[in-house]
């Protein structure tokens, strides 16, 4: 039987203690503060874009979409709500009467995962504040049982 050295035993230990003292962080709204602001990007002919707010103490309120010339292609309105001890990206676009709910599952350094997997697509939603003045977010999943990948780096417009 080979024996696991004691460095291995160290190793094992130390990413034990990160991955746990990293999922007991107590979350607050200020922690997804990054997003705030005005942001855009062009890509395949549209301008994307978001803004985020304040809304209170436990919503941050938003609404993002796409723009070719003046027509708007798509709109939704967003928000991050905290409910309890946890907090959740609710999505509610135009043709559909129901808001959507993504609950947040990780936060590491600038990023922040927000996932439902029982939705069709995306399942996933994630941010990256990559600077001051950027931030790169996508959506990912299963798309009719084929992974797809949606990605958007924002410059900040405000």
């Amino acid at each position: 039987m080979k024996r696991i050295s004691t460095l291995h035993k160290f190793v094992l230990i130390y990413f034990f203690l990160v991955f746990v003292s990293c999922n007991t962080k107590n979350i607050s709204l200020s922690d997804f503060s990054f997003l705030q602001g005005k942001w855009s990007v062009c890509a395949d002919s549209l301008e994307y874009f978001e803004e985020w707010f304040p809304a209170n103490d436990f919503v941050m309120q938003g609404k993002g979409g796409g723009l070719r010339g003046k027509d708007t292609v798509f709109f939704e309105t967003i928000k991050i709500e905290q409910r309890g001890t946890d907090f959740f990206y609710v999505v509610r676009v135009i043709d559909n009467d129901l808001p959507l709910d993504f609950k947040f599952t990780g936060f590491k350094n600038d990023s922040i995962v927000f996932e439902n997997p029982s939705h069709d697509f995306p399942q996933r939603i994630i941010y990256f504040r990559l600077s001051l003045n950027s931030i790169f977010a996508c959506v990912d999943g299963m798309d009719a049982e084929k992974y797809s990948r949606i990605e958007f780096q924002y410059q900040k417009s405000n």
